[in-house]
Parts: C-alpha cells; sequence; structure tokens
C-alpha cells in the first residue's frame, strides 16, 4: 500500500459521516468564535498514562484526577502545570484509537516506571481554543475536520489530536498542504 493510499484510507476511516446535529450549530453561531489558526510546535516530551479508548468515548480515556494524584505522589523532573490530552487515532494498521494523558516536561529523558514517555515531534499545527471547547469538544473538531481543514486547503499530516487542558481548553491538529 502506497503512502498516499494509507493516507486517503486513514481520512476514511478517521472522520466517517458528516453528520450536522443541533450543538454543531450552537457552537459555530457563538459570536466570539474565531477561526483555527496555523502555528509551529516545537517538540514535546510528554510523561504521562496511556491506555486504549473505549469506541463510546473519545474523550477521558485516562482518568485525570487519579493521574494528578500519582503526579504528586510521583515528582517528574522538569513537569509543567498543564495537562495534554493526545487522542492517537485508529489507522489501517492500529485498528483501535489510544489515549494518552500527560504533562510536558523540560527533561530530555525521565526514568520513571509509572509513566510512559510520549514524544511529540514539532511541526504545523492547526490550533484551536475557545472557552466553551471543554462543553462543546465534539463538535469544535467536527468543525475542524469537515469545515475548516477542507475550506483551509490543508489535510491532517499524522493521525494524532493534541488538547492542552487547562483555564482555556486548545486543540492542536497536526496539518500540512493538501497538493491535490
Amino acid at each position: 500500500m502506497s503512502q498516499n493510499d494509507q493516507k486517503s484510507s486513514f481520512e476514511l476511516h478517521s472522520i466517517g459521516k458528516i453528520i450536522v446535529q443541533e450543538e454543531d450549530l450552537l457552537f459555530r453561531q457563538m459570536p466570539d468564535l474565531k477561526p483555527p489558526e496555523l502555528v509551529n510546535l516545537e517538540k514535546m516530551v510528554l510523561v504521562g498514562w496511556m491506555s486504549y479508548v473505549a469506541p463510546e468515548s473519545r474523550s477521558g480515556a485516562v482518568d485525570s484526577a487519579l493521574f494528578k494524584r500519582a503526579l504528586s505522589e510521583n515528582a517528574i523532573t522538569g513537569a509543567r502545570e498543564a495537562l495534554w490530552e493526545v487522542q492517537m487515532l485508529p489507522t489501517p494498521r492500529v485498528q483501535q484509537e489510544m489515549g494518552f494523558l500527560g504533562v510536558q516536561t523540560t527533561a530530555e529523558w525521565v526514568s520513571t516506571d509509572r509513566f510512559v514517555i510520549k514524544i511529540i515531534q514539532g511541526g504545523r499545527f492547526l490550533r484551536f481554543s475557545h472557552p466553551a471547547l471543554a462543553n462543546y469538544r465534539e463538535a469544535a473538531r467536527r468543525y475542524c475536520y469537515h469545515t475548516f481543514i477542507p475550506k483551509s486547503g490543508l489535510q491532517l499530516a499524522k493521525p494524532i489530536e493534541l488538547e492542552r487542558l487547562g483555564e482555556v481548553d486548545t486543540l492542536f491538529l497536526p496539518v500540512e498542504r493538501n497538493l491535490e
């Protein structure tokens, strides 16, 4: 299977049917809604927990309260405060979605038997942030995938989604120019 065939298969597999819901319409009509923006993210070293995501739940694969307690009991060198949630989307090779919850660390290497290390390669990402993102997470994803990305001439570069959790949650999607 060529790389282009894999990419188009991934896109079809991960996006699926477009179904507009009432939540989507409410989200898109918010007066303070601004479009996503292209940003360059530097390489990140994340330390946390990973698990499979249940088919009925796209968010919260790892219990954040339990993770925070474990983090407070097992200090990680150079850990930053914000939590990062990473969704590794299903692909033709890996059929099940995986979730990761962790913190960014400034250390290049963390020796621990309680956590896993996830390295996010830097690159161009679509950044989407809104104060209501926590309440409209799926509507925001559908807006990015089905409206903004196709109209912007972009396509997903890798089968992952990053979300920085905090006062205002922020969604990051790796993108590249669509050359078709």
